[in-house]
């Protein structure tokens, strides 16, 4: 019987945070196979996408209530001060939101000191995917407050062109995001 991962996020005030320069040793190196192969390259054909200012995969490490966590970003891009944190799924699930508002986004914002803002990017969506679902680059960057749902064909990387994103786009505030976190909570 194959047991279920079970996902960790923040709990508590953060103790401490801290970037990592590489994997941890005691996390064992594993062949992926199948849909996580399939999954695993879609994310790196994204990050590929977005160019040199893109970091795939990251690792951190911090301490909450409930002791040490390490995690390892799928994306990380920093655009005009606020930092843009992509969790990419070759099919839609709600795991991926959880993560970045449950995790990624308490975490990297208190190690960079700068706003961070959410995104799932998908290439298949499913009749559950919420929105908003928006289909650039531009625009998932534009509605980043309210974690959007970018759906990327691999395919047609010219969907994904940072070029286009000019030094003029305005990221999501601060209280913005705040007043959309407090709306999914209470969902």
């Amino acid at each position: 019987m194959v047991r279920a991962k079970s996902m960790r996020l923040l709990s508590g005030a953060l103790n401490f945070a801290r970037e990592l320069s590489a994997k941890p040793d005691f996390i064992p190196v594993s062949r992926a196979r199948g849909a996580k192969r399939e999954g695993i390259k879609y994310e790196r054909d994204f990050a590929n996408a977005l160019g040199s200012r893109a970091r795939h995969g990251i690792w951190f490490q911090w301490r909450d209530s409930r002791g040490l966590g390490w995690c390892q970003t799928d994306v990380i891009y920093e655009h005009s001060g606020a930092v843009y944190v992509f969790e990419c799924k070759y099919t839609w699930t709600a795991d991926a939101r959880r993560k970045l508002e449950g995790l990624y986004i308490p975490l990297i914002e208190s190690i960079l000191g700068k706003p961070t803002f959410g995104i799932v990017v998908c290439r298949k969506l499913t009749r559950e995917t919420p929105g908003p679902i928006v289909g650039t680059l531009e625009d998932a960057m534009r509605l980043a407050d309210k974690c959007p749902t970018l759906h990327w064909d691999s395919n047609a990387p010219a969907l994904v062109n940072p070029a286009n994103i000019g030094p003029t786009l305005r990221h999501p505030t601060r209280a913005s995001r705040a007043s959309n976190l407090i709306e999914v909570q209470m969902q």
